[in-house]
């Protein structure tokens, strides 16, 4: 994980850019999708054309957002260094608290709660279907924090069409499962980056001022 000395976003867009290409893309047609279509249309589009596939799909998808599969998926990256392994940890941590606040400040309703009538759409069998705290979606948030970090780690560029192609499917999963409107997680999908931008200043100030290296040392060691 190359962190440099100075921090930049402009840097930090360039060493990323198909990720942040996508990303840009992605953010660009939620946009334009917010601007002329009514709240709700994208979730019932997606609700009519469920499938069995997509109910196994997008029930699996959801849980790369959650925190118990980041959290072991971050355990690896202590073969890289303890810096990459924070790195994560903390992104995740950030975007996840972040998220939550703002739920509880605008407590906002979920479809659920929010249309008339329910008795005519789908609902993935296991799945707990909740109806407040809506905006924004703290699942899309975690995962766009956590595959940012990711692709800053490996700055690999096939790994962060992979990252960010992962980050999307969550987002889209949280409206496929019925537990999101389309502009909670264009917001979740911002609020991610905006947490990893955040840590990656902090990140940056303190390698100024860590001159022993030691976080930049993996923890675990394979001879």
């Amino acid at each position: 994980m190359k962190i440099h000395h100075t921090f930049s976003i402009r840097n930090l867009i360039r060493e990323n850019k198909l990720f942040f290409y996508i990303y840009s893309v992605f953010l660009v047609i939620c946009f334009a999708w917010l601007i002329i279509a009514p709240k709700g249309l994208f979730l019932i589009v997606l609700n009519r054309n469920h499938t069995e596939f997509f109910d196994f799909f997008f029930y699996y998808t959801t849980m790369i957002g959650d925190g118990i599969f980041i959290v072991l998926a971050s355990v690896p990256l202590l073969l890289i260094s303890i810096r990459a392994f924070a790195f994560s940890i903390s992104s995740f941590a950030l975007s996840g608290l972040l998220s939550q606040a703002i739920k509880f400040i605008l407590s906002s309703p979920r479809p659920y709660s929010w249309f008339a009538d329910t008795s005519s759409f789908h609902f993935v069998p296991g799945v707990d279907v909740l109806s407040g705290n809506s905006m924004p979606s703290g699942h899309t948030a975690t995962a766009f924090a956590f595959f940012l970090a990711l692709a800053i780690t490996f700055r690999n560029k096939r790994l962060g069409i992979i990252f960010i192609s992962l980050a999307i499917l969550v987002g889209i999963s949280r409206i496929y499962l019925f537990q999101h409107f389309f502009e909670d997680v264009f917001a979740g999908a911002i609020l991610g980056v905006v947490s990893v931008f955040f840590l990656q200043f902090i990140f940056t100030e303190f390698i100024k001022k860590d001159s022993s290296g030691k976080f930049d040392r993996p923890l675990i060691k394979i001879k």
